[in-house]
C-alpha cells in the first residue's frame, strides 16, 4: 500500500477513520485495482475487510497488509470502530449507497471525504508523473499510427478499432472511448463513432486516451484530409491560437479561471464565441477527468504537480468542428506538455 498517500488522507480528516469502497480510491492508496474489498484506515489499525473469494488474491498483491476475511462486512467495520475508538468515520459520499451509509451511521457518525480525496489527488507524486509520462508518449504514438492509418474510405469505427488495437498491443487500453470525427460529425464535441466513410477533403477530428499503468493520458488533433477551405483555415489557426495563449499562462499561482478566459477570448475576438462550448481543460490522472477544471466556475491555484489538459474547440453544427489537445504537467518554471 501507499502509506505515504494514506498517511496524508488520516492527516487531512484529523486522524478520523476512513472506509474507501470505491474502485478508484482504493487503487490511489493500495496500487491494486479489484473489486470486492473495503479498505479500513484509522492511525490505530489499517486493514483491507475481504470475502473468501479475494481473500487469497488480495494477499498476493499486498503481502505486507493485514487482510480479515468475513461473511459480513459491515459487522466487521462496526467491531474495528469499536476496537479502535473511532466514533467518526469518514466515507466518500459519491461513491456510497444511501442504504449502506445509512446503515453504518447506526453506529457511528458518517462524515464525507469526497472533496478531501479529490484535493490529495489533485497533486502528482513522482511514481504517478512516471506513469502518465508513459501514458502520455504511448497516446502520442498511437495519435501518429492513427494519422497514417487515415486513407479514403475507412470508416470511423474501423479507424477507431485499428486504434485502440494498437493501444491493446501496446500493454494499454482506451482511457474513455476513443473519438474518429469526420466531416459534419466532427461538430459533435463526444462523438459516437459511425460507419460513415472518410472522404476526400473531409475534416477529421481525433481524441485518443491511453490507460497505461492505471493512469490516463488525453490527446486531440484535428486535420483536414485533402483540399482545406478557407473557412476550416480560420477555424483551426483560432482553436490553435487559443491554446498557446492558455498555455502560455499555465503556471503555478494562476487560478484555474484564468486560463480558461485566456483560451476563450482569443475565440470570442474571432467571432466564434458561442460555439465554444466546453470547458478549456480538465485535471487527470487516475480518471480521464478530474480536478482541477479549467473552467470559469473552478477558481482552483494551480501548483507544482498538477496535471491538466489544454483543449479549447470551435463546433460549427452541419459542417465541422475542430479541437486541439494536449496534457500539461504544472513545474517550477512553467509547465512541460506531455503529450507530442
Amino acid at each position: 500500500m501507499f502509506y505515504n498517500r494514506i498517511g496524508n488522507l488520516l492527516e487531512a480528516v484529523n486522524g478520523n477513520a476512513c472506509l474507501i469502497t470505491d474502485k478508484i480510491n482504493q487503487f490511489y492508496l493500495t496500487g491494486i485495482s479489484l473489486d470486492g474489498f473495503w479498505l479500513f484506515l484509522s492511525k490505530e489499525k489499517s486493514c483491507l475487510i475481504s470475502g473468501d473469494l479475494l481473500a487469497g488474491q488480495l494477499k498476493e498483491l499486498l503481502p505486507n497488509a493485514e487482510i480479515i476475511t468475513t461473511q459480513n462486512y459491515l459487522k466487521t467495520l462496526r467491531t474495528l470502530c469499536k476496537e479502535t475508538g473511532n466514533k467518526t468515520l469518514c466515507v466518500n459520499f459519491t461513491a456510497l449507497s444511501y442504504v449502506l451509509g445509512s446503515k453504518i451511521g447506526q453506529f457511528c457518525k458518517v462524515a464525507d471525504i469526497s472533496q478531501t480525496l479529490s484535493e490529495l489527488r489533485k497533486l502528482k507524486d513522482s511514481l504517478e508523473i512516471v506513469a502518465i509520462r508513459k501514458s502520455c508518449v504511448l497516446a502520442s504514438k498511437a495519435m501518429n499510427f492513427a494519422q497514417k492509418s487515415v486513407k479514403k474510405s475507412i470508416s470511423e469505427i474501423e479507424l477507431k478499432l485499428k486504434i485502440e488495437q494498437f493501444l491493446l498491443k501496446n500493454n494499454a487500453a482506451p482511457a474513455f472511448e476513443t473519438i474518429v470525427a469526420c466531416g459534419p460529425n466532427s461538430a459533435n464535441p463526444h462523438h459516437i463513432c459511425t460507419t460513415r466513410k472518410i472522404l476526400p477533403n473531409d475534416l477529421v477530428m481525433i481524441d485518443i486516451g491511453a490507460l497505461l499503468g492505471g493512469y490516463s493520458s488525453d490527446l486531440t488533433r484535428t486535420f483536414v484530409f485533402g483540399k482545406i477551405t478557407q473557412l476550416q483555415r480560420t477555424v483551426i489557426a483560432t482553436v490553435k491560437a487559443a491554446k498557446e495563449a492558455a498555455a502560455k499562462k499555465l503556471k503555478t499561482g494562476i487560478k484555474t479561471s484564468v486560463i480558461d478566459a485566456f483560451a476563450r477570448v482569443v475565440i470570442e475576438h474571432a467571432g466564434f464565441g458561442n460555439k465554444f462550448i466546453h470547458t478549456t481543460g480538465h485535471g487527470l490522472g487516475i480518471e480521464v477527468h478530474e480536478a482541477p477544471r479549467l473552467s470559469a466556475n473552478d477558481t482552483s491555484t494551480l501548483k507544482k504537480n498538477m496535471l491538466v489538459t489544454i483543449e479549447p474547440g470551435i463546433y460549427l453544427p452541419g459542417l465541422f468542428g475542430v479541437r486541439i489537445e494536449d496534457t500539461y504537467l504544472l513545474t517550477e518554471q512553467g509547465n512541460e506538455v506531455l503529450t507530442k
